[in-house]
């Protein structure tokens, strides 16, 4: 089948917008799918298409994203002097029905040197990751940004972001043998275990544990048989275990030397620059008693002190 798309409904249609938004993988859920989203994981995004999660609840920071892509579009727009069209629709993908995306712009470029046809316009806003963007497009983006051009058929399009104070923005092309031989495979694998309802592994990331708690969130008395796999896995944790409690032991102690060797005085420096502080701390006593203690510190040479 050729490719193209279906618009589906728009954003403003917030019900029916997450029904569909169920019912196939999102561009912001192929990076978690392929492992390589620093938000959410693969386990997240399955528990979320078989409906015993919502990992969609808005942040600070996707508030202010949302608040601040229309004058983000207009300072591309501004910039290239191209023509953009503000998005919202979810769309799906004609030849991959189980893929869809809400696109945050559609632009089209008219100069003879440039791209044919319309484009994709993913926008972004950093604050706290502004370090991840210093080699160019983060990778879990580019990954958003092809799965956008999978769905809709397009050839180009572009990324464009505010990184604190800082505006960028960056045109890349279509990239077929990506999307032919990594993505879509990935995708058709993952979205076959969701219609078997055949849970993915966890990742050990927080997004899982908060997955697996949906899942599976009472127990029924019953007592299974593991399978025999799980005897490595079993070895394998207690080995861990052990080694944390030496590590543990081992680091208690070497900050225990520190506090002597530091006695009380307030900092300790070493000859490499790096500096050691073991200050009194203070907590106000509300609903607990207040306390006192002295924290040890480590700043490197050059390092703020925190």
């Amino acid at each position: 089948m050729a490719d193209g798309f279906t618009i589906v409904c728009g954003s403003d249609e917030r019900a029916k917008w997450l029904q569909h938004r169920r019912s196939g993988i999102g561009s912001s859920d192929a990076p978690a799918v392929l492992g390589l989203s620093p938000f959410k994981s693969a386990l997240s995004v399955y528990a979320e298409k078989i409906g015993n999660f919502d990992d969609e609840e808005a942040t600070e920071a996707m508030k202010w994203g949302r608040a601040l892509e229309p004058l983000i579009i207009k300072a591309f727009a501004e910039e290239t002097t191209r023509d953009v069209v503000r998005g919202g629709t979810l769309v799906r993908s004609n030849r991959w029905p189980w893929m869809v995306c809400t696109l945050d712009a559609t632009q089209y470029s008219f100069a003879e040197h440039e791209f044919d046809g319309a484009g994709v316009l993913e926008v972004k806003w950093s604050n706290w990751r502004v370090g991840d963007w210093t080699e160019g497009v983060p990778k879990h983006v580019w990954v958003q940004f092809q799965h956008q051009c999978a769905v809709t058929g397009y050839k180009w399009g572009s990324v464009a972001a505010l990184l604190g104070s800082r505006f960028v923005h960056t045109d890349i092309e279509r990239d077929d043998a990506f999307i032919d031989g990594v993505l879509v495979p990935a995708l058709r694998e993952f979205w076959t275990r969701v219609e078997g309802r055949i849970p993915v592994s966890p990742d050990g990331s927080e997004s899982s544990a908060a997955a697996l708690r949906a899942l599976y969130p009472e127990d029924n008395g019953l007592t299974v048989t593991l399978p025999g796999e799980f005897i490595e896995l079993d070895m394998l944790r207690e080995t861990l275990l052990l080694e944390r409690k030496v590590r543990d032991a081992r680091i208690a102690e070497i900050d225990q030397r520190f506090k002597a060797a530091i006695g009380t005085a307030t900092v300790g420096v070493l000859s490499n620059g790096a500096q050691y502080t073991y200050r009194l701390q203070k907590r106000s006593g509300y609903e607990v008693a207040p306390t006192q203690f002295r924290a040890l510190r480590r700043r490197a040479k050059g390092q703020a002190d925190a």
